[in-house]
């Protein structure tokens, strides 16, 4: 801060009046003096921010073991389920405890999983996860997934894990729709490229991230013989061509063989105590493939519109 230093210098006179005059000389120094204590200090209060690291691979190995692991936590019913919301973790650990209380359950669990990567922010931890062994004995499909949770010692608290349904998937016949039966958007996934079923595809119908339903798209005989079946899609569209308020989903691409064919499959809403699926129209599907000149999808909206 400055400091001013006043110095008065003072003289009496006397006038022909006879009144007193102060002659005032001021003498004014001005020193500026700067301090570095107090003068125009800010204070700065830090604030800690937890910053997301990469995982080690040792640290991944560590959390792999603790997946693969059954007993005695059963990780693997987090693992093979998609889940994101409270309820479906409550459903998922009512799982757990009654396989604890049926030791004979323990038999029919599978899956092995590799902890590829991840990262971590204080005790929160999110690792992406491959499928080595099947985890489930209906599905022909497993995808990576992304696995969220809280760790604390060698206690693990489930957040979510969200399949990721296109990785492996065809991508380039994959289909987006908004289906008026359901909330958020419908994927329809396609997979014709599976070792273990040579010959065979599968769509699977995912909403909102979520698996809903799988579309065979083929049958078979009593010979098990593969018929009225599409190997590799061309194209898909959602089109209520009877106008009764419901998907109908149009499926047009090649056979086994190599022929052109098409499919059409409805969708039957669920309800509380049941999802929502598709399922396939043989009778229409064939008059269909026999009826038009060529099978693309403008030929067949045009032919089903011709039915109303």
């Amino acid at each position: 801060m400055g400091k001013v230093e006043y110095t008065i210098e003072a003289s009496l006179s006397f006038t022909r009046k006879g009144i007193v005059v102060m002659k005032k000389k001021g003498i004014v120094v001005i020193g500026l003096l700067l301090s570095l204590i107090g003068c125009g200090n800010t204070t700065t209060t830090a604030i800690d921010k937890e910053t997301t690291v990469e995982l080690s691979k040792e640290e991944l190995t560590s959390i792999e073991n603790d997946f693969n692991e059954y007993q005695p936590n059963f990780y693997i019913e987090y693992l093979s389920s998609e889940f994101d919301t409270e309820s479906e973790i409550k459903d998922i650990e009512e799982t757990i405890e009654f396989i604890k209380d049926n030791p004979s359950e323990i038999k029919s669990l599978c899956g092995k999983y590799k902890c590829v990567s991840g990262t971590k922010e204080g005790d929160l931890y999110k690792v992406h996860v491959e499928v080595v062994e099947g985890d489930n004995w209906s599905e022909v499909v497993f995808p990576p997934r992304n696995v969220t949770f809280k760790k604390e010692n060698d206690s693990y608290k489930f957040v979510s894990n969200i399949f990721d349904w296109a990785s492996e998937s065809n991508i380039d016949v994959a289909y987006e729709v908004d289906m008026p039966e359901l909330k958020g958007t419908t994927n329809f996934y396609v997979y014709d490229n599976l070792e273990d079923f040579p010959n065979e595809s599968f769509i699977y119908a995912v909403n909102n991230g979520k698996k809903f339903d799988r579309l065979l798209l083929h049958e078979y005989t009593d010979d098990n013989e593969i018929i009225n079946d599409i190997y590799k899609v061309s194209d898909m569209e959602a089109y209520d061509y009877n106008s009764d308020g419901t998907t109908d989903l149009i499926i047009v691409g090649t056979d086994h063989k190599g022929e052109d064919n098409v499919l059409i499959f409805h969708y039957e809403t669920g309800d509380e105590s049941m999802e929502g699926y598709f399922y396939e129209d043989s009778e229409l599907s064939e008059s269909l493939a026999q009826s038009v000149d060529e099978i693309t999808m403008e030929n067949i909206k045009k032919a089903l519109d011709s039915m109303k």
